[in-house]
């Protein structure tokens, strides 16, 4: 599940654009929780909350973590290799 957010403020008070794309982990198995939180900080993530929830019994008590990391802004192209790119 990914989501995404544009609002956000850079460190001089200027107002700037922030796009972030969100993903969930959802740890039913506790023993993989630090091994898979590794490899998402790896990529990128970062995580910014955390809930448990709640099923029939506490053996089905299990965290999920809302992480986020920027959306990867698209590559511009100069005017030469967009010409290119026409056949010009």
């Amino acid at each position: 599940m990914a989501l995404s957010s544009s609002a956000g403020f850079d460190h001089g008070g200027n107002t700037q654009t922030n796009r972030w794309e969100y993903t969930v982990a959802d740890f039913t198995k506790l023993g993989n929780a630090v091994p898979e939180l590794d490899r998402l900080g790896a990529e990128g993530w970062e995580a910014v909350g955390l809930v448990s929830t709640w099923g029939a019994g506490w053996r089905f008590v299990h965290p999920v973590v809302l992480l986020k990391r920027p959306r990867p802004e698209p590559v511009q192209i100069g005017t030469r290799a967009r010409a290119e790119q026409l056949g010009g």
